[in-house]
């Protein structure tokens, strides 16, 4: 497909989802792109105030407590003195600054042009994965450097800083390069240039930092004064840009209407409040994206604490009922049950080590970095649509959930996967069945379809059909989205949960229902049935974590890990079992466990019939 006609069906897919308002939001909102691209506005900054309120740096300080934390501040220090960068995966030379357009993987360099004549969206063939720029470009792999600078008291090591942030700030001037395409962008760049220029003003109050830092932080502000995202765009992007302004404006960088920082926070209040359901879930069905965007709301709450305003209780409200959420959905050892997608956005916990970004949330939202006393027996989030039951077998921790909500946030729903009525579990702290991931965003084609659809996850494909079809790499069709629903919920020793969804009935007339239950200690079952005037082929599958052993037996697999057996599961005869690994045709057993991975793992396989009379039954038994 050309890129083209991939640009022209996104437009048509995405106008679909439209009110008449956002099409008058976006007419007027190009006329304004148009006209800059002739007319750049002018910045003036307001005077720099000596007296500023220091914001970010003593929360950037406080993650020293972060198991880890101090040593991945002296890698980090030391892998730039190198003259390296690393970032997801990817290393960029750095010696003596960084190339700021050049792509690592493909090793082009996206256009030196005007931002919004960069088609980002559809330029991977030629430039590749725009995510990867875009992560250099934030200058959040800065923060771990100024932090250490800050400990050993360097100033040959903040001088490096500088150099850093004072190039980029000359070499990318406002609407110039792909960095100033995208207001999420926009907004981490302000949290790492108001971090960093604090941090240097701790270490030598004298010298000459603010001044272009402040210039560069009012043109950032005054970016997303003008390109707000609205309407069918207002999701997270929205929250971190309303964040970053605020931090501006408390800073003193971006003066604007009266009563601008009260009018932030009230609009950060309503369009946050819509990003989490009143148990706590993230709308857009993504534990990652919720995870994101609670950091965003502890900023936004301790910047207003550090500078004196009033507290934004309802902010605060948000970020407990995010936690509690966050809490249910992590096992013994701290790992969350990753939904849905995951691009490893990190703000301030960029200065920690990757493993330990949930700790480094929950101090900076809630002051304790462990999670609360974890909830056993059955917690049912209904209006987030999970069901999660916790409890101890044989002194090993097994959490599983089930997922029976909805696909994901607003009108285009862009980072749910088609993944209702899955199951994840996790024992002893580890995870076992796993959701295959995100890989890429852009550049994934194939990939990005695939890693989204009802095949890629734990659940029942009928038909060789998704139940949610997509409409490009981050929308789906309205008429095909399928709504879990939860039928009944027992909880106690023996707990069950049934829920159903109605993804199938516009192409089959099928509802899918499936039930998950404990029948005692260490043994599980779920079912699978079929509701409707028609049998279907059926596929039921489970994507295991990559570093589980599987073995066929003659009643199904066992799992095992590190040579230790954990699981035996056993389903019911007349299904034919295949387990895949690495396949490409058909494509399965693939997982990402981090942006731009993918490596081989297994994936259970059940195929064969279902009618509506039948049941698919598979038993889970815990191996000691």
């Amino acid at each position: 497909m050309t890129s083209n006609v991939a640009r022209l069906r996104w437009y048509v897919a995405r106008a679909r989802v439209m009110t008449v308002p956002e099409i008058v939001h976006r007419v007027q909102e190009r006329g304004r792109q148009l006209t800059y691209k002739r007319r750049p506005p002018y910045v003036k900054a307001p005077p720099l105030q000596a007296t500023a309120p220091v914001l970010l740096r003593p929360l950037l300080l406080s993650l020293a407590g972060i198991t880890g934390a101090l040593e991945y501040w002296e890698a980090s220090a030391d892998r730039l003195l190198r003259g390296q960068v690393q970032l997801l995966g990817q290393t960029w030379v750095a010696d003596p600054l960084p190339d700021w357009r050049l792509d690592p993987v493909t090793g082009r360099r996206w256009p030196d042009t005007y931002a919004f004549e960069i088609d980002y969206r559809h330029a991977a063939h030629d430039l590749g994965e725009v995510k990867y720029v875009w992560e250099l470009n934030r200058l959040l792999y800065l923060l771990p450097v100024a932090a250490s600078a800050a400990q050993r008291q360097d100033s040959e090591l903040l001088a490096l800083v500088r150099r850093h942030v004072e190039d980029w700030l000359s070499q990318n001037p406002p609407y110039r390069g792909v960095a100033w395409a995208s207001g999420i962008e926009v907004a981490l760049r302000i949290v790492a240039l108001v971090t960093v220029d604090e941090v240097g003003q701790a270490l030598q109050p004298d010298a000459p930092f603010s001044g272009r830092v402040w210039q560069g932080v009012a043109e950032h502000a005054d970016w997303l004064e003008r390109f707000p995202s609205r309407f069918s765009s207002a999701n997270n992007h929205r929250v971190a840009e309303l964040v970053g302004l605020l931090i501006a404006s408390l800073k003193g960088a971006h003066a604007g209407r009266a009563g601008l920082v009260e009018n932030l926070v009230a609009e950060l209040s309503e369009v946050a409040e819509r990003q989490y359901y009143p148990d706590g879930v993230g709308a857009e069905q993504s534990t990652s994206y919720a995870t994101s965007t609670m950091e965003w709301l502890g900023l936004a709450s301790c910047a207003l604490s550090a500078a004196g305003q009033p507290p934004a209780s309802e902010l605060q409200q948000l970020i407990e009922r995010a936690q509690f959420a966050l809490d249910v959905f992590t096992d013994a050892a701290g790992n969350v049950v990753r939904v849905g997608d995951d691009d490893e956005t990190r703000i301030l916990t960029a200065a920690v080590p990757h493993d330990r970004y949930l700790d480094a949330v929950r101090l900076l939202t809630s002051g304790r970095s462990s999670p609360a006393k974890a909830v056993v027996g059955l917690t049912v989030l209904e209006h987030g649509g999970y069901s999660v039951a916790r409890h101890h077998e044989a002194g090993t921790e097994a959490l599983w959930v089930l997922d029976h909500g909805p696909l994901g946030f607003g009108e285009i729903a862009a980072h749910g996967h088609a993944d209702t009525l899955s199951v994840w579990l996790h024992l002893g702290g580890a995870p076992v069945f796993v959701d295959a991931g995100t890989y890429l965003y852009h550049s994934g084609d194939a990939w990005r379809e695939y890693m989204r659809s009802t095949h890629a996850h734990n659940t029942l494909v009928l038909e060789d059909l998704s139940s949610s079809i997509t409409a490009g790499s981050f929308n789906w069709h309205h008429d095909r989205r399928a709504q879990g629903r939860l039928v009944d919920a027992r909880d106690g020793e023996n707990w069950s949960v049934e829920a159903e969804h109605d993804g199938y009935v516009p192409a089959l007339g099928l509802v899918h229902r499936r039930s998950l239950a404990r029948l005692q200690p260490g043994h599980w079952q779920l079912k699978d049935a079929v509701e409707g005037q028609r049998a279907a082929r059926a596929t039921w599958s489970l994507v295991v974590a990559p570093d589980i052993d599987v073995r066929d037996v003659v009643d199904g697999w066992v799992l095992a890990r590190d040579g230790r057996k954990l699981l035996h599961v056993a389903p019911a005869g007349g299904w034919t079992a295949t387990r895949y690994r690495g396949s490409e045709t058909p494509r399965a057993g693939w997982y990402s466990g981090r942006f731009g991975s993918l490596v081989p793992t297994n994936q259970l396989v059940l195929s064969g019939t279902l009618r509506p009379t039948e049941e698919l039954v598979v038993d889970f038994r815990l191996l000691r």
